[in-house]
């Protein structure tokens, strides 16, 4: 009985928001003046956001690649370029977290970040 009355009330909800679309009611964020003086806030927000994923992405990346850090640290030490380093990762069968290969820019990445 309950999910008869559920099926009714959902749909006499869909009709009575099809019709209010019918006649041009803007409904929900479409809504005229319904983020007006939000931008500030929403900024500030999407701002934490974006500092808080690069938190969690750099924490991932110094946790993937510890055991690297040693290997390209000697190898930069030894006089090897950032093309060589990355070849040998390369040929050492090493990947990167997202399993390419590794190139210069991203050894330098994790040089940068261990130092």
């Amino acid at each position: 009985m309950a999910e008869g009355e559920a099926r009714a009330i959902s749909y006499r909800t869909k009709v009575a928001l099809a019709a209010a679309k019918a006649r041009g009611v803007h409904l929900g964020s479409a809504r005229r003046g319904h983020s007006e003086g939000c931008e500030e806030a929403r900024l500030r927000g999407a701002q934490k956001g974006a500092i808080a994923a690069s938190a969690v992405r750099s924490a991932k990346a110094e946790k993937a690649y510890v055991d690297l850090i040693p290997m390209t640290q000697e190898l930069q030490a030894s006089g090897k370029s950032m093309r060589a380093i990355a070849e040998a990762l390369n040929a050492d069968g090493h990947t990167t977290r997202r399993g390419a290969e590794w190139n210069q820019v991203q050894v330098k990445r994790v040089l940068d970040r261990a130092n």
